[in-house]
């Protein structure tokens, strides 16, 4: 969430030094721009460590349960 927030702060930052002719979009449409860029922010931070954290997890569980069906034949 604190992701989220510092970066609608940053874009907001950035959006009250635009020049007039940067400023031809509406306000809305800086807002909602501003919302889908935090929200694709959160969820890359909520949800990328996956990638990593995948293969880890799918590795150890194919070493515990060898190990398991090792201790139950010998």
């Amino acid at each position: 969430m604190r992701v989220r927030a510092g970066l609608v702060a940053v874009i907001y930052a950035k959006a009250l030094v635009l020049s007039n002719d940067e400023r031809s979009r509406a306000t809305g449409d800086i807002v909602n721009l501003m919302s889908v860029d935090a929200t694709r922010l959160q969820d890359f931070c909520t949800y990328g460590l996956t990638s990593f954290s995948g293969p880890f997890q799918v590795s150890l569980t194919i070493l515990s349960q060898a190990a398991k069906a090792y201790n139950t034949v010998y």
